[in-house]
């Protein structure tokens, strides 16, 4: 513990973690300060870190049970892991896993509460992920829109994602499994209660939530685009630099997360899991707020 140092990136969110080697057990104190860190920052990055992928999961337990991805095939002999990767010949044009602002499986009845990217190799320069902060978004709203988006049931489908996927086939460097519903939808509160801080988060997701319930997709879009704009202005907005070694870990119930496609003729190569969480919690559904906090 007292070599453990926490150091703020940006007054958007972020933090690095020093003095911790993550590949040796962490006493009790020392993960209750690393959590403390997730819930003040929302994304946490750990420098320098060697890590076998056994060592990797047992990290990523300590925050909750781990969740298996439901469209990416995993690593052999660990079912909850994914290999992010781009080759340095793949050509420039190809879309990149997460190329847009998006939070991870928001479709899902529980969307996980939380991901991890281990990085294996990275480019000399480029290949970040931006961060956006959905609580500050919130907070920074007008009244008027507060209270004009405080009654709204956000619609999500994995469809658009998946039709990603599905251009993605031919990719050398993942193998998909497409055999998941993916037209079934899901309904969660846009202004969501986040279960451990009690803060409000605007719970955009991206491609995913595709219209407001009771509304047509016409209609919905204006509304999404401008709160989508609102999310990620750049005041809300901060990026992770990723170095072999880096591992980061983020809030997913309260954050939009981007990779960015700026390292043509260099190869990247995370390890990625992600974790479990609730049924979010949010005034328009009141019968989610019996939610238990992870």
């Amino acid at each position: 513990m007292s070599d453990l140092t926490v150091q703020p990136m940006t007054g958007a969110g972020g933090a690095e973690i020093s003095g911790v080697d993550l590949a040796k057990p962490l006493g009790e104190k020392t993960f209750a300060a690393i959590r403390k860190a997730f819930d003040d920052y929302l994304v946490l990055v750990f420098r320098d870190q060697t890590l076998s992928p056994d060592a990797f999961e047992s990290l990523v337990q300590k925050f909750a049970p781990l969740q298996p991805h439901p469209f990416v095939k995993p690593v052999d002999g660990h079912p909850c892991m994914i290999m992010i990767e781009r080759k340095a010949d793949e050509a420039q044009e190809v879309k990149i896993v997460g190329e847009d602002w998006h939070a991870d499986a928001p479709w899902l009845e529980n969307p996980v509460a939380g991901s991890s990217l281990y990085c294996l190799e990275a480019p000399p320069y480029g290949g970040d992920t931006n961060f956006c902060n959905l609580m500050i978004a919130y907070d920074s709203l007008s009244e008027g829109v507060k209270k004009t988006i405080e009654p709204l049931i956000l619609v999500s489908r994995a469809a658009s994602g998946a039709d990603y996927l599905k251009s993605q086939q031919g990719n050398k460097s993942m193998s998909y499994d497409l055999s998941t519903d993916i037209h079934k939808e899901c309904e969660h509160p846009l202004v969501q209660i986040h279960p451990r801080t009690g803060r409000k988060v605007l719970a955009v997701t991206g491609p995913y939530g595709y219209k407001f319930k009771g509304w047509t997709e016409k209609e919905s879009k204006p509304l999404m685009d401008m709160l989508l704009a609102h999310a990620t202005r750049s005041e809300h907005t901060f990026r992770v630099r990723w170095k072999k070694g880096s591992l980061g870990v983020w809030d997913n119930r309260c954050t939009l997360h981007q990779a960015i496609k700026d390292y043509p003729g260099f190869a990247r190569r995370m390890l990625r899991l992600q974790f479990k969480g609730v049924r979010p919690m949010g005034h328009a559904m009141p019968e989610t707020m019996v939610a238990a906090p992870l």
